[in-house]
């Protein structure tokens, strides 16, 4: 999941990597490798630029959307109300050429729209094209599903009929599609580090009052500029007192507390604490001969030994329906790529950094100043990326699954019989929930880098 984190419990085990690079800059690396140079290498560009490529963190979110408007019959009601109508009309004033506009409905592939913008807005707001008997959502679905970088808002009222017999658990059988059945298209969202707003209102038309949805399926990179936010803007203010459901895997951030400094930085070089761009970490600077010399000094050594690192804790997001349930850490050697970039890195054990622990929000790890000093560690310029992870999130989901299921699934007719329309509902909580149990932890939460300089 790129760009896209959540209380908390549990210590996490922390692997440690350090490997020579070059020695003071001046000496070549591993063949191949040129020497590590301290004024291209150890800044602030170079390694918020190694932290995005070691993140895959270029997940690009398609300037274009898409609309999926929905023409069965039970949809007329949506088309004749103003607030709805308004929304459509504000969709349709912001398209652009290679935005696409989707048909569901009798069509059992995907249908396109075509023709001028009046037209296919002439289409979409006329009521009397609103008498379709079927409605063939899976094609769209799958469209979506297959779009993960392109934006998309679905107008319907998920009442989804495609002539396949379904029996429910009182045994009474429908032609309408109920369940799960597009949890896993809905969870390669979530999985992908998208979100799904679902807004709706309730309207009547000859009868009880029914929801009509309005569905945006966001990708990971969707930002603040895209132009589809004008709709959503329009959404928030329309429908959101209706209904309203924000569901996304974001579930919080990892940062350093500035008035809790009380470890390694307080040890570092003067002025060589700095902070990342995007938020991916911190970096500092230790003089090697320095450091090691903590280790004849009891009282900062004893106080060190399990918060080298402190003053960095995790901030949730009480909207995201994963919550975190611990960390890990590991400690790798970077290496250089070039002269001017760095992209490479290494792995293997080391005893010195010792487990990382997460407690109260907090997340420390401590080093052994001592064993790195008698294995006469840092003879070489260092440079080491300390990464945070996510070790795992909690198997039960936050959702209001009450608040849910009075408004993302309802009653309707078919058959002479009243039945439980709950596609809608049970696609997204069980999306949810898969997502939670197969949720695999991102490249990092939260970096720091320690430059060792020898000299």
């Amino acid at each position: 999941m790129k760009s896209t984190l959540k209380n908390l419990f549990g210590l996490a085990l922390l692997s440690t990597v350090i490997i020579s690079c070059g020695s003071d800059g001046t000496e070549e690396g591993a063949k191949g490798t040129p020497p590590l140079a301290e004024k291209a290498h150890f800044t602030v560009p170079a390694l918020t630029e190694l932290e995005k490529n070691l993140r895959g963190d270029s997940t690009s979110c398609n300037e274009n959307y898409d609309l999926y408007f929905d023409f069965s019959a039970t949809m007329k009601r949506a088309v004749n109300d103003q607030n709805i109508k308004d929304l459509i009309t504000n969709a349709f004033d912001g398209i652009g050429s290679a935005d696409r506009i989707y048909s569901i409905g009798e069509n059992k592939d995907l249908k396109e729209i075509t023709g001028d913008k009046a037209t296919k807005q002439n289409s979409v707001l006329g009521p009397a094209n609103y008498t379709q008997l079927m409605t063939y959502m899976t094609p769209n679905i799958n469209n979506i599903a297959a779009n993960l970088n392109r934006p998309a808002l679905m107008f319907s009222d998920f009442s989804v009929d495609e002539g396949r017999p379904t029996t429910d658990a009182d045994g009474v059988t429908s032609s309408f599609v109920r369940g799960s059945e597009y949890a896993n298209q809905i969870k390669s969202w979530f999985m992908n580090g998208g979100s799904v707003k679902v807004y709706g209102k309730m309207i009547a038309e000859g009868g009880a009052p029914m929801p009509v949805y309005v569905i945006a399926f966001l990708p990971a990179g969707f930002g603040e500029k895209h132009r589809l936010n004008r709709v959503l803007g329009d959404l928030d203010q329309k429908l959101s007192k209706d209904i309203c459901f924000d569901l996304h895997t974001l579930f919080g951030k990892v940062e350093a507390s500035p008035e809790d400094f009380k470890d390694a930085r307080k040890l570092a070089v003067n002025n060589s604490c700095q902070l990342l761009e995007n938020s991916y970490g911190e970096i500092m600077k230790f003089n090697a001969d320095k450091l090691m010399g903590i280790a004849g000094d009891k009282a900062v050594r004893e106080g060190t030994a399990d918060n080298f690192v402190s003053g960095i804790k995790f901030v949730g997001d009480s909207t995201s329906f994963l919550m975190v349930s611990g960390f890990s850490g590991e400690c790798q050697n970077v290496v250089p790529a070039s002269k001017e970039a760095l992209s490479k890195e290494t792995t293997t054990s080391n005893p010195f950094f010792k487990d990382l622990t997460f407690a109260d929000n907090a997340i420390k790890f401590g080093f052994d100043f001592n064993k790195a000093k008698q294995a006469n560690l840092y003879q070489k310029d260092q440079l080491l990326r300390y990464r945070i992870s996510v070790s795992g999130v909690q198997k039960s989901i936050r959702f209001d699954s009450d608040k849910a299921s009075k408004t993302l699934q309802y009653k309707l007719k078919s058959g002479g019989k009243m039945i439980m329309n709950n596609c809608l509902f049970k696609s997204i909580e069980k999306a949810m929930q898969d997502c939670a149990n197969e949720y695999k932890p991102a490249e990092a939460a939260y970096s720091v880098y320690f430059f060792i300089k020898k000299k």
